[in-house]
């Protein structure tokens, strides 16, 4: 696995996370095509996500660095975690109709790769 410098010297020490992260010189280093550039709108096809414009998120406003990698629990796939971040957790779902609350919020500015990534 080729590693950048600002990685911190391998997977592990690299996602120790000693004080909040900066979006595009951390996270996105690594996490870039399906969830970075997307999220910023740079990739092709792509708008910069409501999240960001709207309300200036970077990653920790949903995601928990234990949620994000790990707190030493074994689980069968990425997906299997509990905790992970669900558009209800600040969005109300009441009078939606659609069981499918999360596409119906901010639907023509969310990128799929927000949540699908």
């Amino acid at each position: 696995m080729v590693r950048p410098p600002i990685g911190g010297g391998g997977l592990a020490a690299g996602h120790m996370f000693t004080k909040k992260p900066d979006m595009i010189n951390v996270c996105v280093t690594c996490h870039t095509s399906r969830g970075g550039h997307a999220y910023l709108g740079v990739a092709a096809g792509t708008q910069p996500d409501v999240h960001l414009t709207n309300s200036k998120f970077d990653c920790l406003n949903c995601h928990s660095g234990h949620e994000m990698h790990g707190d030493g629990t074994k689980v069968e796939q990425r997906y299997a975690y509990e905790a992970l971040p669900e558009c209800k957790d600040c969005h109300s779902n009441k009078g939606v109709q659609n069981d499918n609350l999360y596409h119906t919020l901010h639907w023509n500015n969310l990128n799929c790769q927000t949540c699908h990534s």
